[in-house]
């Protein structure tokens, strides 16, 4: 039998952790947009990793990292 391969599209509501490490970020020199730090990489590689990981369990072949790396305030956003 031939498998069909399964992803999705789009964003997936964002952890409570990655949430607030959003928020937690330095703003840079231009008053804006959010400086990167150690510590909200490791955040989001993780969140990263446990959504794979998810996607995996529930059959998705061909899983995705949900858009976490896209700065969010809220868990989901429905106006990206």
């Amino acid at each position: 039998m031939t498998e069909i391969l399964t992803t999705h599209a789009g964003s997936l509501p964002r952890t409570p952790a990655l949430i607030e490490a959003n928020a937690a970020r330095p703003v840079g020199d231009d008053g804006l947009t959010p400086e990167p730090t150690d510590e909200f990489r490791e955040v989001l590689r993780s969140a990263v990793v446990d959504v794979v990981a998810k996607q995996r369990e529930i059959g998705i072949s061909l899983p995705n990292d949900g858009e976490y790396g896209h700065l969010m305030g809220s868990a989901v956003n429905y106006g990206s």
